[in-house]
């Protein structure tokens, strides 16, 4: 699970995932397409406390708390017969929401609870880069 950090190179981590299905599969990887393509935001938009209505939430069409059970519920399952299906294969996650949108215990927590049924094992994967060199960046993007 690659969960980046702002400005570190997610988003060409994430195209590359999304287009390297075959090359991919022969090294027996699979990039999670149940979790949404190409940024993986609906782990995030499981795992956040179903309080919070975000724009990542908003874009899967919940729009209240009883939207995000039933989601919980849904996506929950769709990732199970994606883990199924692809048995033997290492899953592949990436979504930097998995660090800048869950923010409390509780979130982490139900995050680990959706995955630790399915996998024997779950690596992260964080890339950090020094705050002033973030800040300039953000700084350039936002001219």
């Amino acid at each position: 699970m690659h969960i980046g950090t702002e400005k570190t190179g997610s988003t060409a981590i994430q195209a590359w995932l999304d287009q390297a299905d075959g090359a991919l599969a022969e090294a027996s990887y699979r990039y999670c397409v149940a979790a949404g393509r190409p940024n993986n935001t609906r782990l995030s938009a499981c795992a956040r406390d179903p309080q919070i209505i975000d724009d990542v939430r908003m874009r899967q069409g919940l729009r209240t708390p009883a939207d995000v059970v039933a989601f919980r519920t849904t996506f929950a399952r769709a990732l199970a017969r994606e883990v199924e299906t692809h048995a033997g294969k290492t899953i592949i996650f990436s979504s930097e929401h998995c660090h800048s949108r869950l923010t409390t215990i509780e979130e982490v927590q139900a995050l680990h609870d959706l995955l630790q049924p399915l996998f024997d094992q779950v690596q992260v994967v964080v890339y950090l880069r020094r705050q002033d060199r973030v800040a300039t960046s953000l700084y350039s993007t936002a001219l």
